[in-house]
């Protein structure tokens, strides 16, 4: 197999390779020769501050890396893309120049929802996901979306009935004002009591969206060309990124519109799983680790039985409900969309308690199989 990148790429994201000569049966596949894709498509997200394009017609992809917005780019990676019959992506890198540069051959796993978004691991390999998005313009409408944190600030714990994990964003157009209407924890799904926040001041420039409070700049926010966004959050004493967040559309979804094959990522405490999930027409399903991305292998025991049902206290688009695995029972929510990007594919962005600890956490970014 070949060489991995030492500083290794990741994607909605750059996976990690993996190699082992035993499994558990195989994840769904098909055709990616005839996944249609065009076009180039400009991507951006927080982490330090990452652009780049991803062109589908040529199959190249360019990445640049600066410490923050409007600062040098320090790092640039090249390369090309194949799509994999699991849904990942294999990206080759052809060139790149700047600090801790990856080397021409190189090569990692990739994961992306065209024209939506795209997640890339740093090559500084300190082992968090950075989220970007299409790069999308700044809002001529109001909007509302569904919020939920994929990379937390530290010390959040997932037992914790005070600490939120997702919720209900809104931003008034006229009024060029933003606020988090609603959240929820994961040990019972009620709201914290942290919300309803108001976010009296907000400035817009291509795409790219500063939050204020009143008093301090306590988020950024990359907004997508399909009404979806990343926001990083700050720590106001350190001004630093302080947490992840992803937000979507809010979509009026009944559990029965979920049933199908997905593949994506799981994340937890800096460990990345690319994973195949199946649900039913009644929300009820299983999800296993892969053991090999190209030939869809799957890993032997360890998976997890899910059981969903439409959470409306929550809101549009929201499904909550338990993940079963190693003799537990964890609570999980997930924000559903469908019809997005190029291929229409329906997206599950989920955050539940870890099967081992109830006290950590886990995201899930999942993305259903194309209908080719």
């Amino acid at each position: 197999m070949s060489r991995i990148l030492s500083t290794a790429f990741l994607a909605l994201f750059f996976v990690l390779m993996s190699c082992s000569s035993t499994g558990g049966g195989s994840g769904r596949t098909f055709d990616p020769s005839k996944v249609n894709v065009t076009g180039s498509i400009d991507y951006s997200g927080p982490g330090s501050f990452w652009t780049g394009s991803v062109n589908y017609d040529d199959s190249t992809f360019e990445f640049e890396v600066a410490p923050d917005t409007g600062e040098a780019v320090t790092l640039t990676v090249e390369g090309t893309v194949e799509r994999l019959s699991t849904g990942f992506l294999l990206l080759t890198v052809t060139s790149a120049s700047g600090a801790d540069a990856p080397s021409a051959g190189d090569q990692a796993y990739a994961m992306d929802i065209p024209g939506f978004a795209f997640l890339v691991k740093p090559l500084d390999n300190d082992g968090e996901v950075i989220p970007m998005v299409s790069m999308g313009n700044c809002p001529s409408a109001d909007l509302a979306l569904n919020w939920l944190i994929v990379q937390p600030r530290d010390g959040a714990l997932a037992d914790d009935s005070n600490q939120e994990w997702g919720g209900q964003f809104s931003f008034d157009q006229s009024a060029g004002t933003a606020s988090v209407d609603s959240d929820f924890n994961l040990v019972d799904f009620s709201s914290t009591g942290n919300s309803p926040q108001s976010m009296p001041s907000v400035s817009c420039s291509n795409g790219f969206m500063e939050i204020n409070d009143g008093m301090d700049h306590v988020a950024d926010m990359w907004l997508t060309s399909e009404g979806g966004a990343i926001v990083a959050t700050r720590d106001t004493m350190l001004d630093e990124k302080e947490q992840s967040i992803l937000a979507i559309p809010q979509q009026d979804i009944s559990i029965s519109d979920l049933e199908g094959f997905f593949y994506g990522l799981v994340i937890s405490d800096d460990n990345i799983q690319p994973v195949s999930v199946e649900l039913n027409s009644q929300g009820e399903g299983s999800g296993q680790g892969y053991e090999d991305i190209e030939t869809a292998e799957l890993e032997s025991g360890g998976g997890v039985s899910l059981d969903f049902s439409v959470n409306s206290s929550l809101g549009d688009g929201w499904i909550s409900g338990t993940l079963s695995g190693e003799g537990q029972e964890r609570n999980i929510a997930c924000s559903a969309a469908a019809d997005m990007g190029q291929l229409s594919q329906t997206i599950l962005f989920c955050v539940g308690q870890d099967i081992g600890d109830d006290a950590n956490y886990f995201g899930a970014l999942l993305v259903s199989i194309p209908q080719v």
